[in-house]
């Protein structure tokens, strides 16, 4: 194989269109990405950027060339003998050692099968059947998430054309239509990052051309970094993300931007297709990974080039180095990229984190209806009774573990209703004197004319309706205390309330943390009031040691927006055996029964449907101690009016 490399990334195009640009760049970087004979073909002619050539050249200006490979400068051919070797020093992987200059060198390169391996038939060749039981795979997935989106019946057009979206399976980034980043775990490997899982068909060809593309790319990598790995052990390599990038025609160029600022990540992108000029190529800059803003480079040797690899090939990139995918304006041919992320050490993942944490197409509401069950019914809930604490809190701790979530009652321990209803009489006074502030500048407090966010208060639904309070907990260091105008009375009435939380949950983290240091990272209430919408499947985080407490003020109705949740799936484990079939419920709670979930547990709201709102008290708990030293703040205050 022949190494393409520009700076430090195998090529993979995982950061959505916007990427990461320089801040004063970004409102200018627009292509004339509708002007099909500029986006045809790559600059190959040299360039001397300055701090604004970026921007100035993205505007398409001219006819510019497609790069054959045999005219780009960053290629390297693959040794038969060492294509799944080692990484000795000896001459028969010379290869390795030149990709990997490339890499550091120019940010960008690209791996070509010799003569001799394209006529041999080994286990580590990734042939055209290969890319082609791969490619089928993908599109196969494509059109299975497609069909839920659409099912889904919420205005969401599953082409794009209509407006981008953004689920965890599938993300469309192109707005019109057409360009698709759609993660799949690497190797079938355990994931909690998507909902709809992987048939076995795909999660076999997914597997076995992942296997095939490591043993090319693996010793690249481990030669790249081979000097830092000497002085610190965790620099090893593994792959962060995976999945395919999909550009249908009548997709639109993108604008040049980088997958991020950090050193230590590079892109992997392998084409399961023979690209032509008119499908889209990813077009690079080279050595632009090694100036700080990318945007500034006086070398004469940077290039912008668009190589037109075929099928099985692999190009590898600097996450720092500016590139962009151009627009499909074949007629009928689907350019489908299969990319990696490689990682090292504890290099920032950037926007890799970011997928977990969106929602799921996964089918909820009109299309598979909801499993509503008081506490009693539901089996991940526990009865709290008195002299029995080592059994329960041990029982709701193995709950957590097992299933990700769990219902905890028993009037003994749970606060009462004159509790619960002078805490919803502050919680519901606060809201209303917050709404008069925002309602003081000018905006809608319901939130029905767009959400707004402030420190002390957040609308979470288009529609209007859903709120976030934030609440000190335990007069913890807080943005919101100037605001705090009630008698010493409420104070103490919340102070009672939080103490009440806080003695039943404690021993259930206890057990579920053994015994390790715990805190309060955030707490307050969430409303939710008449009309407000359905918030659709979805996860907290993507990380273990977080867990959220809610505990409703008011007993729950069938209509008032129930949250269904998904036992298990926040276990990581392979995507084709995500259960998603187990039995996912609505809890119907009473006021003052608690759910306890993890952050990464799958979750929906119901739309509220009935004629009045809901209080829900939550505190998010966090394993480890309290190491923030200053409050959190999310940006605009209302302390001033």
């Amino acid at each position: 194989m022949k190494l393409l490399c520009v700076g430090t990334s195998i090529l993979l195009t995982f950061a959505d269109a916007e990427g990461f640009v320089p801040h004063n760049a970004i409102r200018r970087q627009r292509f004339a990405s509708r002007h099909q004979d500029s986006a045809l073909l790559a600059v190959s002619s040299r360039v001397h950027p300055t701090s604004t050539s970026i921007i100035d050249k993205q505007k398409g200006e001219g006819r510019i060339n497609a790069v054959h490979l045999d005219d780009f400068p960053y290629t390297t051919t693959v040794t038969t003998t060492t294509t799944a070797a080692a990484t000795s020093t000896t001459q028969s992987n010379s290869w390795i050692q030149e990709a990997a200059k490339h890499l550091k060198e120019s940010g960008v390169c690209v791996l070509l099968p010799s003569e001799e391996e394209e006529d041999l038939q080994s286990s580590s060749k990734i042939t055209s059947t290969d890319c082609q039981t791969t490619q089928d795979a993908a599109l196969s997935r494509l059109f299975r998430l497609k069909e839920s989106i659409r099912k889904e019946r919420r205005g969401v057009d599953p082409d794009g054309r209509e407006g981008t979206f953004r689920y965890m399976e599938v993300v469309s980034r192109d707005e019109s239509g057409g360009r698709f980043a759609m993660p799949v775990p690497w190797k079938n490997s355990p994931t909690i990052t998507a909902g709809i899982p992987l048939s076995d068909e795909e999660a076999d060809a997914v597997e076995q051309f992942h296997s095939k593309l490591q043993k090319h790319v693996g010793p690249v990598i481990e030669r790249l970094w081979n000097e830092e790995k000497k002085h610190n052990k965790n620099n090893d390599a593994h792959v962060a993300a995976s999945g395919f990038l999909i550009n249908q025609p009548g997709s639109t160029n993108q604008i040049w931007h980088r997958d991020g600022p950090n050193e230590g990540l590079i892109n992997v992108f392998c084409p399961l297709v023979d690209l032509t000029p008119d499908m889209g190529p990813t077009q690079v800059w080279s050595k632009t990974h090694l100036d700080d803003n990318g945007a500034d480079t006086s070398d004469p040797e940077s290039l912008q080039l668009a190589p037109l690899m075929k099928r099985g090939q692999i190009l590898l990139m600097d996450y720092r180095t500016y590139h962009r995918g151009l627009g499909n304006f074949s007629r009928d041919r689907v350019r489908t990229i299969a990319y990696a992320v490689y990682h090292k050490g504890s290099s920032s993942l950037g926007d890799m984190l970011g997928y977990g944490l969106l929602p799921t197409a996964y089918q909820s509401i009109e299309a598979k209806g909801i499993n509503i069950q008081e506490a009693h019914e539901l089996f991940f809930s526990v009865t709290m009774t008195s002299g029995a604490m080592e059994d329960w809190a041990h029982q709701a701790a193995n709950h957590l573990q097992q299933h990700g979530v769990c219902v905890l009652r028993g009037d003994e321990y749970l606060p009462d209703a004159a509790q619960l209803e002078g805490v919803n009489t502050i919680a519901m006074a606060r809201l209303v004197d917050l709404q008069k502030r925002i309602e003081n500048r000018g905006m809608d407090p319901t939130g029905k004319e767009g959400p707004f966010q402030f420190n002390e208060l957040s609308s979470r639904d288009e529609g209007g309706g859903r709120f976030d309070m934030p609440i000190a907990w335990s007069c913890a260091d807080t943005t919101d205390g100037p605001l705090w105008s009630h008698t010493v009375d409420d104070t103490r009435e919340m102070a009672n309330f939080q103490s009440r939380l806080q003695d039943v949950m404690g021993p259930v983290f206890q057990r579920l943390w053994d015994s390790l240091p715990y805190h309060v990272s955030s707490s307050g209430f969430l409303v939710n009031g008449e009309g407000s919408s359905h918030h659709q499947w979805h996860r907290d985080g993507s990380q273990d040691g977080s867990v959220v407490l809610l505990c409703p003020l008011v007993d729950l109705t069938e209509d008032g927006g129930l949250m269904e949740v998904w036992p298990k799936s926040h276990i990581p484990q392979p995507q084709s055996s995500i259960p998603e079939n187990s039995e996912k419920a609505a809890p119907l709670l009473k006021g003052g029964e608690m759910l306890l979930l993890d952050f990464r547990t799958l979750r929906q709201s119901m739309n509220n449907e009935s004629k009045s709102s809901w209080t829900m008290a939550y505190a998010v708990i966090k394993k480890g101690p309290n190491c923030r030293t200053t409050p959190q703040s999310n940006g605009s205050t209302l302390e001033y009016d």
